[in-house]
């Protein structure tokens, strides 16, 4: 077996970069164990052979024509290139701004506010999504003014974020944008968790150590980012032509690694917390109804109901249908299913009335949300 050489070019700052590099190793290691694994920011050309090949992060375009220079095959694992004609295997951004949007509706939020790069595209389609999947409620989208110092920023998000209404779900684009927020607040009278729920992205660990908090973050599973690029890449180099240069893969987000910074419910009433609870193990069985979670929760049917409709804005039932449809959205997302076994799996009571009320409630129907993805 001809022996290769896999270049990580990439600037290590946190440890999502690092998680790709392990990633790689992962897939050199158990699929290709003669090949090496370099890294760093840059590479010399007097280095490179003809039958190597490199795996990009985010680099900028001077940067990036002296890579194109080179003459390697390039797999590029930062949402930054899309668009720099070669293949990219990048985060799973709508699926993460959904999970977001799920974790807080969990958790009884009725206000909620973003904070992310909205020049950036993993940004943008992050906001759109937590805000179409929390949608008719209103998302508050922070600004950061880039243009003035660190200081002066902070001053100005913390004043915005104590403008907030209380016990607001603040999700944010990334770990190092969450972390902002929590400098923001140390200053202040908002606590965290409390007053304020912060969720991040990434299950950063270097960005975690610096944060006053234990940070809450979804992970975007960098490690498996790392190993579909280097599959990819093995692809390309033994056949060269065969991955058409505008591929996107979207790596969907493993799940939500909870901290103390989303430990608070936006409740104090024991009975819906407990209804709550109940409701995440149980939304998906037909033979767990209103009456089962009023006996468990130690009260009738109609005073549960109309206390639940009293804290969280929405009926048992409501809330029932939109843990059904997060879940199947998850299992469209992340597996092969078939569609009827979707809709067994999600409580529903047959795949056409699944397929019914996924497309009434989302305007498509759920094998064309499965194509979709994250293509928006």
């Amino acid at each position: 077996m001809e022996s290769k050489r896999i270049y990580f070019l990439v600037d290590i700052r946190t440890s999502f970069e690092e998680r790709i590099l392990r990633g790689i190793a992962r897939f050199t290691r158990s699929q290709h164990p003669r090949w090496r694994v370099t890294w760093g920011s840059k590479l010399d050309a007097g280095l490179v052979r003809e039958n190597d090949g490199i795996v990009l992060f985010a680099k900028d375009p001077e940067e990036l024509k002296a890579v194109r220079s080179l003459g390697l095959p390039i797999v590029a694992t930062s949402t930054r290139h899309l668009k720099d004609g070669f293949p990219c295997v990048v985060t799973g951004d709508q699926a993460i701004g959904e999970m977001a949007a799920m974790h807080f509706r969990e958790k009884f939020y009725r206000s909620f506010a973003y904070l992310g790069p909205r020049e950036l595209s993993f940004g943008l389609i992050r906001e759109r999504a937590f805000a179409r999947a929390l949608a008719p409620e209103p998302v508050r989208v922070l600004e950061l003014n880039s243009e003035v110092e660190l200081e002066t920023r902070l001053r100005e998000l913390k004043e915005d974020l104590e403008r907030l209404p209380p016990h607001t779900a603040v999700f944010c684009a990334n770990d190092v944008f969450a972390r902002m927020v929590l400098n923001a607040l140390q200053a202040s009278s908002r606590k965290v968790p409390g007053d304020l729920a912060v969720l991040g992205v990434d299950a950063d660990e270097l960005v975690g150590l610096s944060c006053s908090v234990d940070l809450s973050s979804i992970d975007s599973a960098p490690e498996e980012i790392g190993f579909q690029a280097a599959e990819l890449l093995k692809r390309i180099l033994e056949h060269p032509g065969s991955v058409p240069p505008d591929t996107v893969i979207r790596v969907p987000p493993v799940g939500v690694v909870e901290g103390a910074s989303t430990d608070a419910l936006a409740s104090s009433d024991e009975r819906i917390l407990r209804a709550g609870m109940l409701l995440r193990q149980h939304a998906c069985d037909r033979n767990y109804g209103i009456d089962e979670l009023a006996r468990a929760c130690g009260c009738s049917r109609r005073t549960l109901e109309l206390r639940f409709s009293e804290v969280t804005g929405q009926g048992i039932n409501a809330h029932i249908w939109k843990l059904r449809m997060d879940r199947a959205k998850e299992l469209l997302r992340t597996s092969n299913l078939p569609l009827g076994e979707v809709a067994e799996q999600c409580g529903f009571a047959s795949p056409y009335h699944f397929s019914q009320k996924f497309k009434r409630d989302l305007g498509l129907t759920p094998g064309a949300f499965r194509q979709k993805k994250d293509s928006t």
